[in-house]
């Protein structure tokens, strides 16, 4: 469960070093080990592979939370990372769903839109009353454009589910994240997308973001989630989110709970 940072561990490789001491296991490892021992794999061939590990087995790796958590902890914020420039604008973590529940005619009818908290390894939906939830009519054209995004992001949502549910239970003191349902969603969530950019949008060879990551159609994607948000709520009143800036300069959108523990605590008395 340990973590190791790449750059670190080739700099000591060059000083000379040849072990390094894991700071959860405190056991001690061979750098090159560390460092050769696995490859470094695109974010989308991350995704790919490890979505397949939790299509074969959800409860599997629950019950092996202590192999997948860091792994999957490292990938999530490699994509947030990579899409960072879109947290500028707003939040990137959602779940879409029509609200008669029928993924089967996805235009123009009533959808319900939740928002996610974006706290690491504890990511999960807004969890304040009539915050981070909008219902709203959608155009073809708005359902159209969103897809692309949707699909990733459900994607996102599925590999993150098996650590993020638990550990939101756990914070929250309450089961606010029922893992099998959000599953359920979320599958249907991407199959309908999947169905939708097979036979409503052209596939072509796409451009790409200079990280690599999201496509254009990804990108025009999250573009109009948030300029639909800019429009439903132009003050963020309703978000139940708030943007706090990393150390990396990068954002994240938390929720009030999540906000207030990152901030940094000033104490009461300075001796």
């Amino acid at each position: 469960m340990g973590r190791f940072e790449i750059s670190a561990l080739r700099q000591f490789l060059e000083e000379g070093d040849t072990h390094y001491r894991c700071q959860f296991c405190r056991t001690r490892h061979e750098i090159v080990d560390l460092l050769y021992g696995f490859e470094e794999d695109d974010t989308r061939e991350q995704l790919t592979r490890i979505e397949t590990k939790v299509d074969r087995g959800f409860a599997e790796i629950q019950a092996n939370l202590a192999e997948w958590e860091s792994r999957i902890a490292n990938y999530t914020m490699g994509i947030m990372r990579a899409i960072a420039n879109e947290a500028k604008a707003g939040p990137r973590l959602f779940t879409l769903e029509p609200v008669d529940g029928n993924w089967r005619r996805l235009f123009d009818k009533r959808y319900r839109l939740h928002l996610w908290c974006e706290a690491e390894n504890c990511q999960h939906k807004v969890h304040q009353p009539d915050l981070g939830v909008y219902e709203f009519k959608a155009s073809r054209e708005w359902v159209t454009k969103v897809a692309p995004y949707a699909n990733f992001v459900s994607r996102v949502l599925k590999t993150v589910l098996p650590v993020a549910a638990p550990a939101a239970n756990l914070y929250f003191g309450e089961a606010i994240m029922d893992d099998w349902v959000i599953q359920q969603s979320l599958e249907a969530m991407k199959e309908a997308t999947s169905t939708l950019l097979d036979g409503e949008i052209p596939v072509a060879e796409p451009g790409r973001l200079k990280d690599g990551l999201l496509t254009d159609a990804e990108r025009s994607g999250i573009l109009a989630l948030h300029a639909f948000l800019s429009e439903e709520d132009p003050n963020h009143q309703r978000l139940g989110l708030k943007r706090m800036p990393t150390y990396t300069g990068d954002y994240l959108w938390l929720c009030d709970k999540h906000y207030e523990a990152a901030q940094p605590k000033i104490p009461d008395r300075i001796e």
